[in-house]
């Protein structure tokens, strides 16, 4: 090309130099056109992200969901489903205020390692705000007054004792009343139940043999006690019984002695010598059945039973032996001094055991804690907690004046 240029017709080759030079540009321009869009688009999209990926380095998670979030339709009910899930999955706060002796604070830190719902449980903490729920063990509660409740915190009467022996009088101000949204105790009806005890029924039926069981067995009554004079006046029973029949008391309130701290020797002792064993509570209030059922129910005995509870809604068919079934304790003596006797009726009452067992089911612990994982479905307000606790739950005894 440059030596066409330097003939005498170099004009009419410089024209052809730059009509192909210009056809050359315009070619390239239009190949090149989509290219650039593109680079420039990636450019763009480059300092776009630049912010997302510096949030990301800092942490700032919830603003690159929000970020990625841009252009996806949702609707409010979706929307809602996705805050209702979030807040399911959220560890719950719980304040265990007026912790006992016994250490109820310890049993539900265990029950709630063992749940699939997530709780923490405290026994101190002065931000009460802080707290979804506040657990207030009614048993010596030492404040006249109750703290500021914050809305939407659930607030929880907890107590093991019969009304007798809750010593919980200060929630009979008028400042308590409409502060609970729910109850846990002994009682069936309890928005969470925690009984001393349970029995289940077995999948499968076995074959238990108890034909030696009144092989060894010398005596026939035992009663550990050590709380002598009780609302239910149990004491008196006992001594009327005691008119008819041998009962050997263990304890601060009789003669006879087991180490306290060895239960498992004394409940050998107990399935190895005795026939019957007298469970009688301090109380007889409404579903008080207390660890004197559901230890001794698992010994080698059977159960004599006094108390105010239906005991036919919690024990299985011939169980126990009721007391509210006889006229007076000199007829149930003679009941047993019957079935002393008579080995095929005493028999009787041990099978129920191919049937049911002593068990646990869900722990109250962790009933609570899914509760709270939903509270709202469970919304409840007490007007006035001392009353549903103490109005019309206990009973005078009825059954000394025969």
């Amino acid at each position: 090309m440059a030596r066409c240029c330097e003939q005498p017709g170099y004009k009419k080759c410089l024209m052809s130099v730059l009509c192909i030079g210009f056809a050359t540009s315009i070619l390239w321009m239009f190949i090149m056109g989509n290219g650039f869009n593109l680079n420039m688009e990636m450019l763009k999209n480059t300092f776009q992200r630049r912010p997302i990926e510096l949030s990301i380095r800092k942490g700032n998670q919830s603003s690159v969901i929000a970020n990625h979030s841009e252009g996806e339709s949702t609707t409010p009910k979706e929307t809602s489903a996705r805050k209702q899930n979030t807040s399911a999955k959220v560890r719950k706060l719980i304040l265990l205020k007026n912790n006992p002796r016994w250490s109820l604070h310890s049993i539900v830190v265990r029950q709630l390692s063992l749940c699939s719902a997530k709780c923490t449980l405290v026994k101190s903490g002065n931000n009460l705000s802080a707290f979804d729920a506040i657990i207030f063990n009614a048993v010596g509660y030492p404040e006249n007054l109750p703290p500021r409740k914050v809305p939407g915190q659930v607030w929880i009467y907890f107590t093991l004792e019969s009304p007798y022996y809750s010593d919980d009088y200060k929630f009979n101000r008028p400042e308590w009343r409409h502060k609970f949204n729910w109850t846990m105790t002994y009682r069936a009806d309890s928005d969470i139940w925690n009984p001393y005890g349970r029995i289940l029924k077995r999948e499968k039926p076995i074959q238990l043999d108890f034909k030696g069981l009144t092989k060894n067995k010398t005596k026939l009554a035992a009663w550990f006690v050590s709380n002598c004079r009780t609302p239910g006046e149990r004491h008196k029973y006992v001594q009327k019984m005691k008119k008819t029949i041998s009962v050997d008391i263990f304890g601060g309130c009789g003669d006879k002695k087991c180490p306290s701290n060895n239960g498992t020797f004394c409940g050998q002792m107990l399935s190895r010598d005795y026939k019957f064993y007298l469970a009688f509570e301090n109380s007889l209030c409404y579903d008080y059945l207390t660890e004197k059922v559901f230890q001794y129910i698992t010994q080698q005995i059977v159960l004599v039973v006094r108390g105010g509870g239906n005991y036919s809604k919690f024990l299985p068919p011939n169980s126990f032996i009721n007391t509210a079934d006889f006229k007076s304790p000199k007829l149930l003596a003679e009941y047993l001094l019957y079935l002393d006797k008579n080995h095929t009726a005493y028999v009787e009452y041990f099978k129920w055991r191919n049937h049911y067992y002593v068990g646990t089911n869900e722990s109250p612990g962790c009933l609570l804690c899914k509760k709270l994982s939903n509270a709202t479905a469970y919304a409840n307000v007490y007007n006035d907690i001392y009353s549903w606790w103490h109005k019309d739950t206990c009973k005078q005894r009825q059954d000394l004046s025969a």
